[in-house]
């Protein structure tokens, strides 16, 4: 079971680093602009009063944002993901330390017992 589910945080963080870092969405959706800027500038000129910036640049900075804000949150989740898999992985550390705390002292008791043993062994 331990197996498994490292193998699916394994393949879930291959996934994501390929989401992350595939850039065909944002060179798509700039070849589109380059081709439709002068038709949609014309269609869509903003009036005086608004910010200057023609609509397809603020579609595209608000992509970029949007981009972003899935990098950070995707990054977020691995993370979380990732410190509650090594979180459990501690756990079981710390008791098999604890184990070994306590095999280690009844070690020490059966050498002490032992040592006994030889010592009035020896002396009959």
């Amino acid at each position: 079971m331990k197996a498994k589910t490292l193998l699916q945080m394994l393949s879930l963080s291959t996934n994501l680093y390929v989401i992350l870092k595939d850039e065909e969405l944002m060179h798509k959706l700039s070849g589109m602009v380059e081709k439709g800027r002068e038709h949609y500038n014309d269609v869509f000129h903003p009036d005086e009063d608004e910010n200057p910036e023609p609509i397809i640049e603020r579609l595209l900075a608000k992509a970029h944002e949007a981009k972003a804000e899935l990098e950070e949150r995707l990054n977020n989740a691995a993370e979380a993901a990732y410190s509650k898999l090594h979180i459990a992985h501690t756990k079981e550390i710390e008791k098999l330390q604890e184990q070994i705390y306590v095999t280690e002292g009844k070690l020490v008791a059966v050498e002490t017992r032992l040592a006994v043993l030889e010592k009035t062994n020896k002396g009959n």
